[in-house]
């Protein structure tokens, strides 16, 4: 998407840079936006079409599921929140699968842009750790706890350097 939103730390100083970690005010996981305002429905069958193309499945909506997602999405993707709950609403509508493949794939490739922009001030291979982190936790790969650990252990160790 080419217009991300811009979000500012909560509590950050005017010095910039991710405040120091704790999963306490200062964590980059409680800075509050309308992260996916960007991406609405349109758009997030566009990436699952991809997906289903690069995988050689059929893109389609399931139909127990497809509707009422769409409907919860053109309602969530304006609201403010914090980064931690838009990362476990990715997740969830994964987990509810309102697609008939690639569901996971299609999250968490929100998921990982929204990081990648909101971390672009961390060294390339930082940036796609976080990445890889956010997309994981999404896909269901890895527990928040973890995710949450390394999201405030690379931000912070960010701020050492």
């Amino acid at each position: 998407m080419t217009d991300e939103t811009a979000a500012g730390l909560a509590g950050a100083p005017d010095g910039g840079g991710h405040p120091q970690s704790g999963a306490g005010i200062g964590s980059p996981l409680q800075t509050r936006a309308a992260f996916i305002k960007n991406w609405d429905w349109q758009s997030v069958l566009g990436i699952n079409r991809g997906a289903c193309q690069r995988g050689g499945a059929q893109h389609g909506i399931n139909s127990e599921a497809g509707g009422a997602c769409a409907q919860e999405w053109e309602t969530l993707h304006c609201q403010i929140l914090t980064l931690a709950e838009t990362l476990d609403a990715l997740r969830a509508f994964h987990r509810k699968a309102p697609f008939l493949f690639f569901n996971g794939n299609t999250f968490a490739t929100i998921g990982r842009e929204l990081s990648f922009a909101l971390f672009s001030d961390l060294t390339p291979s930082r940036k796609r750790e976080v990445g890889s982190a956010v997309a994981h936790y999404i896909a269901g790969v890895l527990d928040r706890e973890s995710m949450v650990e390394i999201v405030e252990g690379l931000s912070q160790s960010a701020d050492f350097n």
